[in-house]
């Protein structure tokens, strides 16, 4: 109920901000100030909640506060959003971008209080941890494509090759999880999904600045989107196994996007030598131990 209530408001605050572009800005500060607190006050709500839970759900603890991180980073986005077309007319395309953060922020929100319901249902679970990390992969390749996406710092080669790996991983656990279609799999396969693609997106975008030419850079980027459009397209497939369970169809699709994974992951893995450049020795070569 407390969580239900504090969404609500939410969603409330949401409007209160969308509107307030267009007012004056003290206008625009109480409404972002509203927000915060609510988005607070929805956090310590949905902990509670998480912890409520018993220390056999970990995986559903994780993909309810995975839910809830999302609503926050929408709200912080729409914040910007906000700011950026205070003062524009309504045709300037900073409000076309209101808009989009502000449907973002509602998706996101309602996405928390179907994960929150679907809690209560076990049998749910698997099919709910599955669609809320296909929305949040959406959002991350959005948020790649527009060029908005928080920064990492810096990030080398080694970063992106080792990234790679650690979505291989997740892509083989999404795999396990289809033999078994047990409800803790299919949950742990979704959660590991969403942050290894969320991971390798934000280490892509950081390693391809060091990039020699503006060719390797632009290669280097579209790789790791494709990477992210074909693990979502892996998600989506294991969605519809676990409606379709015995539908050999749906099975023959997920080894099929599984191979389309790793064609993708070795492109990607190419561009990361290229990155190294002739002059790149390996740190844990012993000649380069001894020389050093």
């Amino acid at each position: 109920e407390a969580i239900l209530k504090t969404a609500k408001a939410l969603v409330e605050d949401t409007k209160a901000l969308v509107a307030g572009a267009a007012s004056n800005q003290e206008q625009l500060a109480v409404a972002a100030q509203n927000a915060v607190r609510t988005i607070v006050n929805l956090s310590d709500a949905v902990k509670n909640g998480a912890v409520s839970l018993s220390s056999d759900n970990a995986e559903a603890q994780v993909m309810v506060i995975h839910a809830v991180r999302d609503v926050a980073a929408a709200l912080s986005n729409l914040i910007q959003a906000t700011k950026n077309a205070s003062g524009r007319s309504l045709h300037d395309p900073a409000m076309g971008y209101l808009k989009e953060a502000a449907k973002i922020m509602v998706t996101n929100v309602t996405s928390l209080l179907k994960t929150v319901k679907t809690i209560e249902n076990e049998h749910q679970r698997g099919e709910r941890a599955l669609e809320a990390a296909i929305e949040a992969i959406g959002q991350e390749i959005s948020l790649y494509d527009s060029g908005e996406a928080p920064s990492r710092g810096g990030a080398t080669a080694e970063d992106l090759i080792r990234s790679t790996k650690q979505l291989t991983a997740a892509t083989a656990r999404a795999a396990a999880a289809a033999q078994t279609l047990q409800q803790s799999d299919i949950i742990a396969a979704a959660n590991i999904a969403r942050q290894s693609v969320c991971d390798l997106l934000a280490t892509t975008r950081a390693a391809a600045l060091s990039a020699d030419s503006a060719d390797a850079r632009y290669r280097t980027l579209d790789c790791g989107r494709e990477v992210a459009v074909q693990v979502r397209s892996l998600l989506i497939t294991l969605q519809a196994l676990t409606i379709r369970r015995d539908d050999p169809h749906a099975r023959d699709a997920l080894l099929e996007a599984s191979r389309r994974i790793a064609k993708v992951v070795g492109e990607l893995v190419n561009c990361g030598e290229l990155l190294k450049g002739d002059s790149w020795t390996d740190p844990s070569d012993p000649t380069a131990i001894a020389e050093n």
